[in-house]
């Protein structure tokens, strides 16, 4: 459980605009404070994850009229996470990591994030993944010491948009620190 505060500002008045003296621009909105909780849960061991969230489930409803906040709490307004995982031993060298994630939100579709990675010697990752209703992903990495990974991945969209774009790239880069050598467990595969 967790809770904490969302804070948010309008900065109208430092935008510029194509015509001077916009009345929408010429001032800034008031500084707002609203709360915000989360739950979680989560479960691990050495081959399996699973685990069950609920990001911000208080309400934040702004009267753009008068900037007064009015928060609740409504079941029709979360969002709902489960996130599922597995690490498979095929044979010396060689695993297979399956993980799904299913996000509900009310009178949406289920979404679904698959994937399926493999590891190679604890060296090279490859994977592939897919977002329902958004994307198809290829993923490699290369565990560079046991600290460092340094990893890519393609995002092929398959809304729409790709009628405007032809994919993303994304590098990244990874290092896990730990401040006690005997509790880091190198490559991290959950």
């Amino acid at each position: 459980m967790s809770g904490g505060i969302i804070t948010m500002q309008e900065r109208l008045a430092d935008v510029v605009t194509q015509t001077p003296g916009d009345i929408q621009f010429q001032k800034n909105t008031p500084l707002l404070a609203m709360p915000n909780a989360n739950f979680g849960v989560y479960y691990d061991t050495k081959k399996f994850y699973v685990g069950f969230s609920i990001p911000q489930m208080i309400y934040n409803e702004i009267n753009p009229q008068t900037s007064d906040v009015k928060n609740s709490f409504k079941t029709q307004n979360l969002t709902y996470y489960l996130t599922s995982g597995y690490l498979f031993d095929l044979q010396s060298g060689i695993k297979v990591k399956p993980t799904i994630m299913l996000k509900s939100v009310y009178a949406a579709p289920l979404e679904v994030d698959a994937s399926i990675n493999v590891f190679l010697k604890n060296l090279i990752w490859a994977g592939l993944a897919y977002r329902s209703s958004d994307a198809l992903s290829l993923l490699l990495s290369l565990q560079l010491n046991p600290n460092l990974r340094l990893g890519y991945s393609y995002d092929y969209t398959t809304t729409r948009l790709n009628n405007f774009n032809n994919g993303t790239h994304e590098i990244c880069l990874g290092y896990d620190f730990s401040l006690s050598k005997k509790n880091i467990v190198s490559p991290r595969v959950f």
